[in-house]
């Protein structure tokens, strides 16, 4: 595994302007996938939590302990729902990363950028020198 990702390294730095790889990674909708990868990052676990919630409704703990799994068979079977309905559904992985990408489209926008540009210092127009007394 350590040669394949050495391997994608030396494509991606060994790669001129012509190469499909940079084509690849310069196009506009990789760059903005890149732009908000960390707003995806930060909302699609809590969209996975939302959806199971919507799903299988309040999941609560089970009553017993999980080391009395195998004494027990009720306990057993308790753990087996609870851990099966942490889940997310296979045809929900669609809708998941539709949303996922639309929350973080709105995000980035309307959080992101602006706290970016209010957090960034601003540029002195004047050319004058700054002295300090």
């Amino acid at each position: 595994i350590v040669w394949v990702q050495l391997e994608f390294i030396y494509a991606l730095t060994s790669c001129d302007t012509e190469c499909l790889i940079y084509k690849l990674l310069v196009n506009k909708l990789m760059l903005y996938l890149g732009k908000i990868s960390y707003s995806i990052y930060m909302i699609h676990f809590p969209i996975i939590g939302y959806i199971c919630f919507i799903l299988n409704g309040n999941n609560p703990m089970p009553s017993c302990s999980y080391n009395d799994i195998d004494n027990d068979s009720g306990c057993n079977d308790e753990w087996d729902t609870f851990l099966d309905k942490r889940l997310m559904p296979v045809w929900c992985i669609p809708i998941h990363l539709i949303v996922s990408f639309i929350v973080a489209v709105i995000v980035n926008r309307y959080f992101e950028e602006p706290m970016r540009k209010w957090l960034r210092p601003k540029k002195n127009n004047n050319n004058a020198a700054i002295t300090i007394n």
